[in-house]
């Protein structure tokens, strides 16, 4: 449950109706601010609303002949090796649940994705690699050095490594950062970590 100053009706509502509709077909990975009732009803994936589409818990999918992969949620230590449980509570005890399980990705998450995205073209994490700084061609690299030195989670790095996908684009803690990975066995992996879109923001 967010803070009440958020606890409002925006847009989505004319999107979810059809009487409004994204231009171009939108696929969204999960973070840690989400619906979690609404979201829940798609945990491999679903129809949002017209032109609107949750990619799901661990994901991958083919869109115009690439291969799209990615894990949904950040890294919370403390349920990291916990089962998630099957099902939310009842929402009407919405305001004493604790939605930690439904925010966090799992190890068996992750290790699914370790073993399945392989030489994917584009990987999408909503939380970001550790220690990307040390991957990075130094030549490469543009945004905040300053800030990217202490962000990031050691399993998304361990897929990072086991995939070396084409591509990797991150989001979580809204700063910019971008860069190629020179990995030792050929693969160039671009990195790209997104900022707030707002003006003067990358």
């Amino acid at each position: 449950m967010g803070p009440l100053r958020h606890r409002k009706m925006g847009e989505f509502a004319a999107y979810h109706t059809g009487d409004k509709l994204f231009p171009i077909p939108t696929h969204l990975i999960g973070g840690n601010h989400e619906a979690h009732f609404h979201n829940e009803q798609f945990p491999t994936g679903g129809v949002l609303a017209p032109n609107l589409f949750a990619a799901g818990r661990v994901f991958e999918q083919r869109i115009s002949g690439l291969r799209i992969a990615g894990v949904s949620g950040i890294h919370i230590e403390e349920t990291y090796d916990v089962a998630r449980p099957d099902q939310l509570p009842d929402c009407a005890e919405e305001g004493a649940i604790n939605f930690l399980p439904w925010t966090g990705f799992t190890r068996a998450e992750i290790d699914i994705a370790k073993r399945s995205f392989v030489g994917a073209h584009i990987l999408m994490l909503h939380d970001w690699p550790a220690h990307l700084l040390d991957f990075l061609d130094p030549y490469s690299i543009r945004g905040d050095v300053e800030k990217a030195v202490c962000l990031g989670n050691e399993p998304a790095l361990e897929l990072l490594i086991a995939s070396k996908p084409d591509l990797l684009i991150c989001g979580h803690h809204h700063t910019f950062l971008s860069g190629r990975i020179f990995w030792r066995t050929g693969e160039v992996t671009q990195v790209v970590c997104l900022d707030k879109i707002r003006p003067q923001r990358q």
